[in-house]
């Protein structure tokens, strides 16, 4: 199956919005997620998803195996980088993408590559620091 990386970077986006903007139903959403608790659940798209809070971000797990880890700026929920859509595709099974019509891995690196050659195409901006990246 052809899994166009564009297309699952607003996928992504969506969701892991969709997550941040529930948790903040119920619990104060900040940079460095003080109000929030150590775990639990919330409900997204039909899906439980669990959330367990470390560091400085959330890792969200749906009852389908799908992986949404903020692991930094909980409270920027329209950016990505490469570790998280690593996770993401890998939890979905992904196993390659197609960027620019070439066919690339999932590996963190691969996809570090990716967006950065995005940026420079201005599908995507670099923002908060040169890691952080959100549709343009």
């Amino acid at each position: 199956m052809k899994h166009n990386f564009e297309l699952l970077l607003a996928e992504f986006v969506g969701v892991q919005s969709g997550l941040v903007e529930r948790l903040s139903y119920q619990f104060k959403v900040d940079e460095l997620c003080f109000g929030v608790p150590a775990r639990g659940q919330i409900e997204l798209n039909g899906y439980h998803w669990s959330f367990n809070k470390h560091g400085l971000g959330v890792k969200f797990v749906a009852s389908n195996g799908d992986v949404v880890d903020c692991h930094k700026r909980l409270d920027m929920p329209q950016y990505f980088d490469a570790w998280r859509l690593s996770l993401y595709f890998s939890s979905k099974d992904i196993k390659n993408v197609l960027v620019c019509g070439k066919k690339v891995g999932v590996s963190e690196r691969e996809i570090a590559k990716s967006l950065v050659e995005l940026s420079r195409l201005g599908t995507i901006i670099n923002g908060e620091g040169d890691e952080l990246f959100r549709l343009s």
